[in-house]
């Protein structure tokens, strides 16, 4: 196991420099090999075939397994020809069965390579056998090059390797040479038989579509759009995204390193599933949700935070101290889940207004809504989980208020009787139409502005 360390400031002028290297042992075993937690940064060589790579895997048996999660790779430099930079490599000896997740690797440069492939890598996996589960990682390129046939790629898979891909960040706006390419996926062959078809809800984001910036590329296709990409993929990646995520900060030693703004980032809140892999944290150790319907954020920064009810101290939302967090959930990042037990169940009371994003009553769980709940994101429950009626009349209002073009979906028979007072729409909303989960409105229907 190697755990925590920060490795930097390692040059070479005549040969490779690996962060870590890992030879996972070739004799059968159920060793399990952690590469965990890690930074690793400024790196730099002046070989002229020379190599980089912050986490490199050169071996490793069939039976065993391994673990590369937590770690922060950014600032690895080669400036000769000929040259190569991997955020996390592998050898095509390698047959063990990886998870990567909660990783995250920027700033890679390799300004004179002329290499004939792709000269940077955010994730390299060109094992010859073995399994590779990739979750929950940021990686974002942005290099610059004079060769004509520099190309980059956010993450490469030989196309031996089984791969999944689920809720990962693989943006790359780094600038091609003339005859190179600026690609987010790159399979080194036409064959899609290894790629699962659990692998979805990715990010795959490489600039303006054009003959070089392609979402895919395996030699033989190049798909310049994420539709065109879907349609050669499907079923695999059908809620996979081609946005450019808006990071806070692309500087490697900040805290907020390829961390998502949450109040612009509304395309990734919640547009992960944690389903099958029950990640319970995020890089920062941040909760994931790990029950139905396992929303989550995309990449390795869970922002958009679960606050669980308590009940600690009374029936009252407006109680910090009836939540997980020690905080009243009132903004568009809070994802509520509301569970039974415990017996003690909220209450808006009559005059409150509490904003969240997502809302998750889990089975036999309910909200007793007097005042007005705002939801950025879903309302999912049993039916009749959430009751906005007291002595007979409607009192509890509802807004939908989006700050994303995505439509909101609303099953009306979340609430008792499928009643709400007031209705406001301040975003796209689509109301189920299955019979039966229709919307009653006792007050007003009115609208707000549509982002």
């Amino acid at each position: 196991t190697l755990l925590n360390n920060s490795i930097s400031e390692l040059n070479s002028g005549g040969g490779y420099i690996y962060g870590i290297s890992g030879n996972i042992p070739l004799v059968p075993n159920t060793v399990q090999i952690n590469i965990n937690n890690n930074s690793i940064h400024g790196l730099t060589s002046s070989y002229a075939t020379g190599e980089i790579a912050g986490i490199y895997l050169f071996s490793g048996h069939a039976s065993t397994t391994g673990s590369v999660t937590g770690n922060k790779i950014f600032d690895l430099s080669e400036t000769a020809s000929g040259s190569y930079v991997y955020g996390i490599f592998t050898e095509p000896t390698l047959a063990a069965t990886v998870t990567y997740s909660n990783n995250y690797i920027g700033d890679l440069r390799a300004p004179l390579s002329n290499a004939s492939n792709s000269s940077i890598r955010g994730l390299s996996l060109s094992m010859a056998a073995g399994v590779s589960n990739v979750y929950y990682n940021t990686i974002h390129l942005a290099a610059t090059g004079s060769a004509a046939t520099f190309s980059t790629a956010a993450v490469y898979a030989d196309a031996s390797v089984a791969l999944t891909l689920r809720n990962n960040i693989f943006s790359n706006t780094s600038t091609g040479g003339l005859s190179g390419k600026t690609v987010a996926y790159w399979r080194s062959a036409n064959n899609l038989a290894t790629y699962d078809a659990a692998s979805n809800n990715n990010v795959f984001y490489a600039g303006v579509p054009g003959a070089q910036n392609l979402v895919f590329y395996d030699g033989t296709n190049s798909d310049q759009t994420i539709a065109a990409y879907k349609t050669r993929v499907s079923p695999r990646d059908l809620r996979s995204l081609s946005v450019l995520p808006d990071y806070i900060s692309t500087n490697g030693p900040d805290a907020t390193f390829l961390h998502l703004s949450p109040i612009t980032g509304c395309e990734l809140a919640s547009a992960g599933n944690n389903a099958g892999i029950l990640l319970a944290t995020d890089f920062d150790g941040d909760a994931r949700m790990t029950s139905s319907p396992f929303l989550t954020d995309i990449g390795a920064d869970e922002y958009s935070k679960v606050n669980v009810w308590t009940g600690a101290n009374s029936s009252n939302w407006n109680d910090a101290g009836n939540w997980s967090e020690g905080v009243v959930p009132n903004d568009i990042t809070r994802n509520v889940s509301i569970s039974t037990p415990p017996v003690t169940q909220p209450v808006i009371n009559v005059g409150n207004t509490f904003q969240v994003s997502n809302i998750i009553l889990q089975p036999g769980a309910s909200l007793t809504n007097r005042g007005t709940l705002q939801v950025s994101g879903g309302l999912y429950g049993a039916a009749g989980s959430i009751n906005n009626i007291q002595a007979g009349l409607a009192v509890g209002s509802i807004e939908m208020n989006g700050d994303c073009s995505t439509s909101q979906p609303l099953a009306g028979n979340v609430f008792v009787n499928n009643l709400v007072k007031d209705f406001k729409v301040s975003n796209d909303v689509t109301i189920s139409s299955v019979n039966g989960e229709q919307l009653n409105i006792e007050g007003t229907l009115s609208f707000g502005a549509v982002p």
